[in-house]
C-alpha cells in the first residue's frame, strides 16, 4: 500500500513519495523470510526497486528512473508475470520521457504481449496509459503506429 501511494503522490509531491518508498523497504527488510506456508504472496526488495523507479518516472525524472526500472526487471523472477509487464510498460514510458520513441514503442510492445499473455486487464490499461500519455506527440511514427495497431487488436480480444 505504501509503494501505491507513493505512485499516487510522486507527480506532485517527490519527496513524500521517497519517503514511502524508504518506509516500505524498511518494513520489508525488517520483515524476515518468507513463510513457505503459501499464506504469504511472494514479494522481495527487487520490486520495491521498480516502484522507486517508477516513482522517479512518474516525478518527471525519467533518467534516474531508468536504471531503477532496468535493474528491477534483471532481477525480478522469470514468475513474477504480474509485476514484469508493468514495469516493463513504466520503463517504455520513461524512454518515451527522453524521446527514445522506437525503443519506448518496443518496450510497451513486450509489456502489452506479456499482459495479454497472462491475461492482465491491468497492465494492458497501463501500457495503453503510457502510449496516450508519453507519446500522444508522435502518432505519425512508423513505431508509435504499430503500436497502435496492436492496442487496438488487444481491445477486440480483451475489452
Amino acid at each position: 500500500m505504501l509503494l501505491r501511494e507513493a505512485e499516487e503522490l510522486a507527480g506532485h509531491d517527490e519527496r513524500a513519495a521517497l519517503r514511502l518508498v524508504d518506509e516500505a523497504d524498511r518494513l520489508t527488510l525488517g520483515a524476515g523470510s518468507i513463510p513457505v506456508d503459501g499464506l504469504c504472496c511472494r514479494w522481495s526488495i527487487d520490486l520495491h526497486v521498480a516502484y522507486r523507479g517508477n516513482v522517479n518516472v512518474l516525478a518527471g525524472r525519467p533518467a534516474r528512473g531508468i536504471p531503477l526500472l532496468e535493474a528491477a526487471l534483471t532481477a525480478l523472477p522469470s514468475e513474477a508475470v504480474a509485476s514484469r509487464p508493468l514495469a516493463t510498460a513504466d520503463l517504455g514510458g520513461a524512454y518515451a520521457m527522453q524521446g527514445e520513441v522506437d525503443h519506448a514503442c518496443a518496450l510497451l510492445r513486450e509489456a502489452l504481449a506479456m499482459a495479454m499473455a497472462a491475461g492482465l486487464p491491468e497492465a494492458v490499461t497501463r501500457v495503453r496509459a503510457a502510449r496516450e500519455l508519453r507519446l500522444a506527440a508522435h502518432g505519425k511514427v512508423p513505431a508509435v503506429r504499430d503500436l497502435d495497431e496492436e492496442l487496438r487488436a488487444a481491445a477486440a480480444l480483451a475489452p
